[in-house]
């Protein structure tokens, strides 16, 4: 026995050495994120006209790292300089008849997110520094103080009672807005007038609305990369909290937080091309991923191939990769630790329902469920139903309280409607069985117990599961599952006192010692 769980530990270990070792780059093995190759493709035409480019270049920053790739299909490196915080090439010369330019650069990025707390309060209209000026002034297209903007900002505000809920409230009255396809200059003013705001439109107001209270806060501009041939570019927020400048995207549903694939490529209200109006012009942003966690060598099955050409989609495989490390945890919290969980799987279905709607949020709803179970078991166990039919009762009771809960959803914008639905489907159905089964075998207080455990047990799943590392390896070395399997043997014949076992025959160990 022990032979075979060695082997299954040794081998798929050994397997994914030689994977690691004959891979081209081996010095990304701590790295979870994505790179993008992106190139600047500019074309011009003309009969010997002069032409006069600008535009905006990607520099490091806290969440991303630029590194310009020499590009043997062009001639014209450009001349680069620097305006303020932003880096910018210049193309110019004379085009006789057609001609292209191209910037080439890798990018890495990661995903950055703020949890912002009372603390991180700008600083009063009184106290902000004479370099921040600029951004809590009103311009051509950001109208701050025009008075549609300033009674429309004091109105949404005027209840709120500190700087966080003041952005919150302004966030979510132009995230509300519907946004608009058209991709024509949209000032903050037209945002408002119309109603709808494409990325730029919706920037400029949420700009606006936040510097009519004081409240430093500028535009930034980027693209949103994806393997793609595109010529649109994005644009976000940026608000001065605490000297930091925390990000907001109004259009995507980003508050305080970016995923890892947006590149900023300059900051404030620009454009990201300037070029004299006499050439032909056109242009696209040539844009191919490159993994960083991909090691296609000697593998078995090349998951990262299979989600890159979209014949797997990663989410799901990424929760079927996961689930038995989850059941493992659970397996040494209760045969090591000796915790009482609902089930082996449960705890980490609800990690993962957890990680999807918030885990403060998930912890609410999911008690809240438990404690509805509770109340509702008193008067259906006084009328004497049999155990079936009240089991039906309850589990129609939560349905009834998911649906409850996503109408509140809906209207407060507290997390996305469809988070509530993850829990009856995948979890609520089996919990709130269990559950009412475990009062009926037992008593309340010891199925609240065993809750208590299952919820700790899933707080620690949560974090081992949520950890990129753990999900950009398990799909990059599926080999480890066959590891887990011996690990699981093993453990099957663990026969050690369990953790909590230690007090209780201790004070055993005392007795007999005395007797």
């Amino acid at each position: 026995m022990k032979t075979t769980a060695y082997t299954l530990i040794l081998l798929p270990l050994i397997l994914i050495g030689v994977r690691f070792f004959t891979n081209i780059r081996t010095d990304d093995f701590l790295r979870t994120e994505q790179q993008y190759i992106v190139k600047y493709d500019f074309y011009i035409s003309g009969e010997n006209t002069q032409y006069d480019i600008d535009t905006f270049l990607p520099i490091n920053t806290i969440r991303q790292e630029i590194e310009v790739l020499p590009d043997l299909n062009s001639d014209h490196e450009g001349f680069i300089l620097f305006e303020g915080e932003n880096k910018k090439v210049n193309w110019s010369g004379t085009v006789s008849n057609f001609d292209s330019l191209r910037h080439t650069f890798k990018f890495t990025g990661k995903r950055i997110s703020y949890n912002l707390l009372d603390e991180y309060n700008p600083d009063s209209s009184a106290n902000i520094r004479p370099e921040y000026y600029r951004y809590i002034e009103a311009t051509e297209l950001i109208q701050s103080e025009h008075p549609k903007i300033q009674i429309l900002s004091d109105a949404l505000v005027q209840q709120t009672p500190g700087t966080i809920e003041t952005i919150q409230t302004i966030y979510d009255y132009v995230y509300a807005i519907p946004p608009s396809s058209s991709s024509e200059l949209t000032s903050a003013l037209t945002a408002l007038e119309n109603f709808e705001g494409s990325c730029n439109g919706k920037s400029r107001l949420m700009t606006a609305l936040l510097r009519a209270q004081n409240i430093p806060t500028r535009m930034v501009g980027g693209i949103i990369l994806e393997p793609s041939r595109k010529k649109t570019s994005h644009a976000w927020v940026e608000v001065y909290l605490g000297g930091m400048w925390v990000p907001f995207d109004a259009l995507n549903g980003y508050f305080a937080e970016l995923p890892s694939n947006y590149m900023e490529i300059y900051k404030g209200d620009a454009f990201l091309i300037t070029r004299n109006s006499d050439i032909g012009f056109d242009y696209f942003y040539d844009i191919s991923s490159q993994r960083t966690n991909h090691y296609p060598n000697y593998a078995i099955i090349d998951l990262w191939g299979l989600i890159d050409s979209n014949q797997i989609p990663a989410k799901p495989l990424q929760l079927l990769l996961l689930l038995p490390i989850g059941a493992l945890i659970v397996a040494i919290c209760e045969n090591v630790v000796g915790m009482k969980t609902y089930g082996v799987f449960l705890p980490a279905l609800i990690a993962f329902a957890l990680a999807e709607m918030g885990l403060l949020t998930g912890i609410i709803f999911f008690s809240m469920v438990i404690i509805l179970i509770s109340l509702i078991n008193y008067p259906l166990e006084r009328w004497g139903l049999l155990q079936t039919p009240k089991v039906v009762v309850m589990l129609t009771a939560v349905v009834i309280y998911c649906l409850a809960t996503m109408s509140f959803f809906i209207h407060t914008g507290w997390t996305t409607p469809a988070s509530a639905l993850l829990f009856p489907i995948i979890i609520l159905t089996i919990t709130a069985e269990r559950f009412a089964r475990k009062i009926e075998e037992e008593s309340v207080g010891e199925a609240l117990n065993i809750y208590i455990q299952t919820l700790l047990v899933t707080l620690g799943c949560y974090l081992v599961l949520t950890s990129p590392f753990i999900q950009n390896f398990i799909i990059s070395f599926p080999e480890l599952l066959i590891t887990l399997g011996g690990y699981s043997i093993l453990l099957g014949k663990w026969i050690g006192l369990r953790l909590t076992e230690y007090g209780r025959f201790n004070d055993l160990k005392d007795e007999v010692q005395y007797v």
